[in-house]
């Protein structure tokens, strides 16, 4: 028996889920099974016996499978005593498989998305009278003016496709004249410095290990690292200062899975899955915390009604100074007066402001000296 075919992407488990049961639908105990999953094109098989699966039930059989290589996989599980034989496909996707010859993440606007979402606007009072396409136009335009208020301190979690390169020519960096020749491959000593490239790299020739600066801040988590279309294991590279990819030996006598280093003049025309391509897979930047999330909240409930029809019995503005019930009359302060103090007016929005940055900075400060040296914290 087969059933439909689930995808996966490259370097994700699959999930592998066994049911034996009789004809008459009861549940029931092989005396003997084998799970058998071949790769794609008949490259090879990995066999794996009963005491090698999970079995949480009376009939019930489970297996992660992480494939090695993108194509259709087949899985068939073999019993006997009740002698019966099941069938699973999957495919697996390679993570990096467009053509993209970009060697930085593609445009976005200001942000990767916004802090908050519709659902989190509508919690506020009387949103739901307003369409939620307004709603999610007022959750992006809130998050961006909080972002670049904030000193641009939480631009969100993003995710690229990082196509790191180096032209091989002399540069002229903060340290001093640098270049020479070197392979594609490997790389002479010392530092470069790159100006139209997103990435620097640093080789294995001098005291630290090679590693490329991806050109994003900070680095959460490396997703894929594929190299001559090969992915390189997680235990081959680590990030430092939470913007370098490092190139690491697992032991003193391990031998790399592919090649040495890092590419330094990879091939950016073709598909990251093709021979002499170097591509990552990252996600980085920082969300907001709680406060900033509030606060776009009540930045959008306020901006939104400003673009669509009002809401029938909103909030009163949160400029309001006086109100004259009888008579409806509301005083409001200055909105100029506001703009020239650098607030927005709402209570949640100037009170995260003024908590996370209470100087008003324009960005985040940035100190450099060619006395500080270029000591990076392994790990981090």
């Amino acid at each position: 028996m087969s059933e439909g075919v689930a995808t996966y992407l490259l370097g994700r488990a699959a999930e592998i889920a066994i049911d034996v049961t009789l004809p008459d639908g009861h549940a029931v105990d092989p005396a003997t099974a084998t799970l058998a999953i071949t790769h794609p094109g008949g490259t090879g098989t990995d066999v794996y016996t009963m005491d090698q699966l999970a079995h949480p039930r009376i009939g019930r059989y489970l297996r992660d499978y992480i494939g090695p290589i993108p194509g259709l996989y087949v899985a068939v599980f073999t019993a006997t005593a009740p002698d019966i034989t099941i069938e699973r496909t999957f495919i697996v996707e390679p993570l990096l498989a467009g053509p993209d010859t970009a060697a930085s993440p593609p445009a976005r606007g200001i942000l990767c998305s916004p802090w908050v979402t519709v659902a989190d606007v509508l919690r506020r009072p009387h949103m739901d009278r307003i369409d939620p396409e307004i709603l999610a136009e007022a959750a992006m335009v809130a998050s961006e003016i909080l972002y670049i208020r904030s000193g641009r301190q939480f631009p969100g979690v993003c995710t690229a496709t990082i196509r790191p390169t180096m032209a091989p020519q002399a540069r002229i960096g903060p340290w001093g004249i640098f270049g020479g020749s070197y392979g594609a491959w490997g790389g002479a000593g010392g530092w470069f410095s790159l100006a139209d490239s997103m990435a620097s790299y640093r080789s294995w020739h001098g005291i630290e290990p090679p590693a490329v600066e991806l050109g994003v801040y900070p680095i959460i988590s490396i997703q894929q690292v594929l190299v001559d279309g090969q992915i390189i294991p997680p235990n081959e590279y680590r990030i430092d200062n939470k913007r370098w990819l490092v190139r690491v030996r697992p032991s003193l006598s391990a031998q790399l899975s592919v090649r040495n280093g890092w590419p330094t003049t990879p091939t950016l025309d073709l598909p990251a899955t093709e021979p002499g391509t170097f591509a990552v897979a990252v996600t980085y930047g920082q969300a907001p915390p709680r406060s900033g999330k509030t606060a776009a909240a009540a930045l959008a409930a306020y901006l939104a009604p400003m673009a669509g029809r009002a809401a029938t019995g909103a909030n009163l503005p949160a400029r309001a100074k006086t109100v004259t019930r009888a008579g409806v009359t509301v005083d409001l302060a200055s909105a100029a007066e506001d703009l020239a103090s650098g607030d927005t007016g709402v209570y949640e929005a100037d009170l995260f402001l003024s908590t996370v940055n209470p100087d008003r900075h324009r960005r985040r400060p940035t100190i450099w000296s060619p006395d500080l040296g270029t000591a990076r914290r392994a790990g981090t």
